[in-house]
């Protein structure tokens, strides 16, 4: 018994590594749900067993990783993992916990605003379900941009979608503007700066509800109160390795 003990250690010890190290893509779905419970429960029957069999040498190191592992489970519930899912056209999208994260604030600090404009679409899954009455996508790529138009006619979606470069979107009415890391490589943080810096010189009220990438984190606090945003609402949704959040910024 002492020997299966062992080898039954490799188990949980493995899914919490992958758990912790797993690339972003591959790592949030609703599979982890299914690991993460397993690990859970094998980790606190081997526990148990190896205190049974007063075996405490073996176990010794592990125990607080298991408790870590526990902790990150129970916490992680309904901020770390859910952040992303994977369809079967393989777009990556947030959660439905984003989303109601996103609706939150729309609800509690927005009210001012009755449009909303998605900078990076996509196929305009995430814009259905917010909840602000005008909605318009700015999707660049062409192809996604087709796949957009073809979700919300399949849904009868009430969305705007437009197929252009976001700075060549006209910012001339109130709104908020949704940003999940639209921009992942890092050589295109001047589309950033020069979209930032035509919003801060023109009249209207804007706020920003802004998800920071995992692999490229270009914007910061610093960033947008350099054009003139202060910040609102921060709440952190990441976990050990990722350091990831929900902001909400408004145009001062």
């Amino acid at each position: 018994m002492k020997q299966t003990n062992k080898y039954l250690y490799v188990i949980p010890f493995s899914i919490m590594l992958f758990e912790i190290f797993a690339p972003y893509s591959i790592k949030y779905n609703q599979i982890t749900n299914i690991f993460i419970l397993c690990t859970l429960l094998l980790s606190i029957f081997i526990n148990l067993n190896t205190i049974y069999y007063k075996q405490i040498h073996v176990s010794s190191i592990l125990y607080p990783l298991y408790i870590l592992m526990i902790i990150y489970y129970l916490i992680g519930k309904n901020n770390i993992y859910y952040i992303a899912q994977i369809n079967s056209r393989n777009d990556v999208y947030p959660s439905n916990t984003i989303i109601d994260i996103c609706n939150d604030l729309i609800l509690n600090y927005c009210n001012d605003m009755n449009t909303i404009v998605d900078f990076g679409s996509g196929t305009c899954h995430t814009l259905s379900k917010l909840n602000v009455k005008n909605k318009i996508g700015i999707e660049y790529d062409q192809q996604i941009y087709q796949n957009g138009l073809k979700n919300i006619r399949n849904n009868n979606y009430k969305i705007k979608n437009i197929n252009c470069d976001i700075n060549d979107y006209e910012f001339n009415h109130n709104c908020i503007i949704y940003m999940y890391e639209p921009l992942w490589n890092n050589n295109n943080i001047k589309v950033y700066h020069k979209l930032f810096s035509k919003l801060s010189q023109t009249n209207f009220h804007y706020k920003i509800i802004y998800i920071n990438g995992t692999k490229s984190k270009q914007l910061n606090e610093t960033f947008f109160k350099k054009y003139k945003f202060k910040i609102i609402k921060k709440q952190f949704i990441g976990s050990i390795i990722y350091n990831k959040y929900i902001y909400l910024f408004e145009k001062m």
